[in-house]
């Protein structure tokens, strides 16, 4: 993939739901780095132990397009790729805390 098609690719996926950049930016983005490993399987995780962002060819990306490296690292420094697996963002966080109950029966 060129840069263009990865800006494009990422465009695509932030503009497919309300709330993409939400979910892909607090929560889901080491979720959002497998999707362009997928399409790109050289791509590689950096993280500030904030935020993941994607390494692909030597410019960092995350879901609001091409971005700085900044303090960002190896996330094999920070963490296991298991273990990151496992972070993802909530939407029950975000629900009626009276509905959250319902919401995590219909998950089961």
């Amino acid at each position: 993939m060129t840069h263009h098609e990865i800006i494009e690719f990422i465009r695509t996926i932030r503009e497919s739901f309300d709330g993409a950049e939400v979910i892909y930016k607090f929560g889901s983005c080491y979720h959002f780095y497998l999707i362009l490993k997928t399409v790109n399987p050289d791509a590689k995780a950096y993280s500030d132990d904030n935020h993941v962002i994607t390494r692909i060819f030597g410019r960092f990306y995350d879901i609001t397009g091409e971005v700085e490296r900044g303090n960002h690292i190896p996330v094999d420094y920070h963490y296991s790729h298991e273990k990151l697996k496992k972070l993802k963002f909530k939407l029950a966080d975000l629900i009626d805390p009276r509905l959250k109950d319902s919401y995590e029966k219909l998950k089961t």
